[in-house]
């Protein structure tokens, strides 16, 4: 019996913890398929929020992703920010960041020579 209300806690608490992952298909699948402003208005929020959290909380590449959405609407700046933090976070991948950044940003510094 204690064991069932151990569960059925654990339970509680996992139900009422939401994620960003909860949602995330949803608004992705959304702000791509159907690119209406509050779609991807939507999906941006939800990108913002996460990236917002603890830094240890956010998966590598949804930084990056934000990136891409807010380029697209225009927010050059806030974007390139985002590259360059995920280029900081994840050194190694700065050439596959740098080319993303090369497709959605117009007139990105090319790559710095080592």
């Amino acid at each position: 019996m204690r064991r069932l209300g151990l569960f059925l806690a654990s339970a509680c608490l996992c139900a009422c913890t939401a994620t960003p992952w909860e949602t995330y298909d949803e608004t992705s699948y959304a702000a791509v398929m159907d690119p209406t402003d509050e779609a991807v208005a939507e999906h941006i929020a939800l990108l913002e929020k996460w990236v917002a959290g603890p830094a240890e909380d956010v998966p590598a590449g949804i930084p990056v992703e934000l990136a891409y959405w807010l380029a697209k609407v225009g927010h050059t700046e806030e974007a390139r920010k985002l590259f360059e933090a995920e280029i900081v976070r994840y050194p190694h991948a700065e050439k596959y960041v740098r080319m993303l950044m090369n497709l959605v940003l117009p007139l990105v510094a090319p790559e710095p020579k080592p």
